[in-house]
């Protein structure tokens, strides 16, 4: 229902007389994998098209992008509902069959007003709060999956955003997100409501964080210190669920730059607590952990984990990154090695190699989901 007058609003804009931009891309993205969980090798081929039209006006500017996808599989796969759970359906399916589906849907579709101290920002878009690398605690809207190698664009979320900006530079945050439930009903039991304040001290900066998410009341604390030529980093949040039960996650981070026979290093060690995760493999997930995998809030079953990735500038051109995960319950480990080429001035071709090793009953093995897989991204700009 919410389609036909969003396309004509897509359609007016795009004919206004604001000043606007046009940029286009198209991405074509194979994954294979080898996971002995499903039993086959999988290989996903999945192609994009994303058009992005920025307009200004005065002191109100829109953002719209639009989305092509396609995804072919050589085994059976269920086409995805992009927006069952957000304010608006924004999405379409154009094709569905055994192993190929293809849709469009508007990604961003946003209206902002900016004033001297004021942002205010309405309609689809996304929002990155906290100061992980590869496990962001304070990031609860959309996070990416700690092996993604495509992080370009976060999934955007039908919200209300505001910022406003005081005299002495700190600044406040509120966001509202309504979502629906199962039923296609507005319910405060599965939207957010947050307000975070970021303040800066000589001695560091520090953000805190109020919210209700979902089900559960969210207080975070977020601090940032410099420690000679590096930065060292941490989040905690502590959740109230419905149950009275408290839980408290934790990620700290300290990273440093410097130059190795003649190359930029970029490289970072990063700790993490998931208060939601399972202290041995002898215990059961509960259902909030659960919940929060399946709604791509979490990716990992246990409580601690380290992580250490490098960021090395070959070439001004080539970027190599490997990133290690350790589960340090089970020993169980991820190494994700990505390879970013500007190939030509506006074709980029990434690479990306996970490998999973551990015992066949710990969590990054190829008997789990964490399957060794390799993907290739190729984007063009124009």
């Amino acid at each position: 229902m919410y389609k036909t007058p969003a396309y004509l609003f897509c359609c007016a804009l795009m004919q206004s007389a604001w000043a606007f931009t046009i940029d286009q891309q198209i991405k074509y993205a194979p994954v294979f994998s080898d996971s002995e969980l499903i039993g086959e090798d999988i290989a996903l081929h999945n192609a994009s098209y994303r058009l992005n039209y920025s307009a200004q006006i005065n002191n109100f500017s829109a953002d719209l992008h639009y989305q092509i996808l396609s995804v072919n599989s050589n085994h059976s796969i269920t086409a995805a509902d992009t927006d069952q759970y957000h304010l608006f359906d924004l999405s379409d399916t154009l094709t569905s069959a055994d192993r190929h589906y293809s849709y469009h849907r508007l990604d961003r579709l946003v209206i902002t007003h900016q004033s001297e101290r004021i942002v205010t920002r309405v309609g689809r878009q996304a929002i990155t709060w906290g100061n992980g690398f590869v496990f962001n605690t304070m990031d609860i809207f959309n996070p990416f999956a700690p092996t993604a190698i495509d992080k370009e664009y976060k999934s955007g979320d039908d919200m209300l955003y505001s910022q406003f900006v005081t005299e002495s530079g700190n600044d406040w945050q509120l966001i509202h997100l309504p979502r629906r439930n199962q039923d296609g009903l507005i319910r405060n039991d599965v939207s957010s409501s947050a307000i975070k304040y970021h303040h800066s001290l000589q001695a560091g900066d520090f953000d805190v964080l109020l919210a209700q998410h979902y089900d559960a009341g969210v207080f975070g604390f977020g601090f940032s210190k410099n420690l000679s030529d590096s930065v060292w980093r941490i989040d905690i949040t502590s959740s109230r669920n419905t149950d009275d039960k408290t839980v408290t996650s934790l990620s700290s981070n300290l990273d440093y730059s410097w130059q190795s026979f003649g190359n930029n290093i970029y490289g970072f060690i990063e700790y993490y607590y998931n208060g939601f995760g399972i202290e041995s493999s002898a215990d059961s997930a509960d259902i909030f952990l659960l919940e929060k995998i399946q709604r791509g809030e979490l990716f990992t079953l246990y409580q601690q984990y380290l992580a250490a990735g490098l960021q090395i500038e070959w070439h001004p051109l080539l970027t190599v990154s490997p990133t290690l995960i350790t589960n340090l319950t089970d020993q169980s480990t991820l190494l994700s090695l990505s390879i970013h080429y500007n190939w030509l001035q506006n074709l980029v071709a990434s690479a990306g190699i996970v490998l999973a090793t551990g015992s066949s009953t710990s969590e990054f093995s190829n008997n789990s989901a964490s399957a060794n897989t390799a993907q290739l991204l190729i984007t063009y700009y124009f």
